[in-house]
Parts: structure tokens; sequence; C-alpha cells
């Protein structure tokens, strides 16, 4: 989530060098994840997909929501005076790491449709948490 919400706060004050520095590091962790659920699911016994996988395919306004408030509760509590980890790790629960591990899970079945739908809501996520960061910098 630091990644992201550095990509907020970039654009919040125009820094390029530092938008630029938050890109890469957002994407070397997004492949970091992608290959490391990938392995998992190749390794694992689990082969069908469950509830839960399904539900991180297809956005729904809760998701966008989650995000959006999960990025605000993040920058907020990063820029007070009593730094918590709590609620940063809680959006990270919620709003990214799942969506990665079902697209992990897409890329092990070969199931285009789990991989891109569940990419399509971490972009999603991604952009209401950096958007969410942008609108208390600014």
């Amino acid at each position: 989530m630091g990644p992201i919400m550095g990509i907020g706060l970039s654009l919040g004050i125009n820094d390029l060098a530092l938008l630029k520095n938050h890109c890469i590091i957002f994407l070397f962790a997004v492949l970091v994840s992608l290959v490391t659920s990938t392995l998992y699911f190749l390794i694992s016994p689990i082969n069908e997909v469950q509830s839960e996988l399904l539900a991180r395919t297809s956005p729904t306004m809760y998701d966008v929501m989650i995000a959006f408030f999960g990025g605000l509760a993040g920058i907020l509590a990063l820029s007070s005076k009593q730094k918590g980890n709590v609620i940063p790790g809680v959006a990270i629960a919620t709003a990214l790491m799942p969506p990665l591990c079902t697209a992990g899970f897409g890329l092990a079945t070969w199931n285009a449709k789990y991989f891109f739908g569940a990419f399509y809501l971490f972009s999603i996520n991604t952009v209401f948490i950096a958007w969410a960061t942008l609108l208390i910098v600014a």
C-alpha cells in the first residue's frame, strides 16, 4: 500500500521523480505477489474455484468503497502523529492482496476470466486508494 499512497502523494505534490520511484516499487511488488500466488496455486491441491476466489473476479461498488475508504484511512493514519499500521494493514488485506491472489489462481489454472477479472478489481482498488491519498494531500 505504501507505493500506491506514494503515487497519490507524488501526484498531489507534483513530484515526478517520486512518482517514477513509487511506480517502479509498485510494479515490483505486483510482480512478486503474482509470481508467489501463482506458484502457490501450482503446488497446492486447490484446483477448484471457491466462493472467495469467485467474489474477486467481478468488482462491485462495495469493493470500490472499501478501497477508497481504506485509502483515506491509510493516509490519515500515516499523516497523524501516532503512526499506526493497523488500518493500512486492513486496507491491504481487504482491497489489494485477495484480488492479486485470485489473479495468481487464474494464471496457475490458465483461466483468463479469473485472471483479468481479479486484476481489474486490483486495478480499480489501486486507483481509488491513490485517489483518496491525492484528495487528502492536495
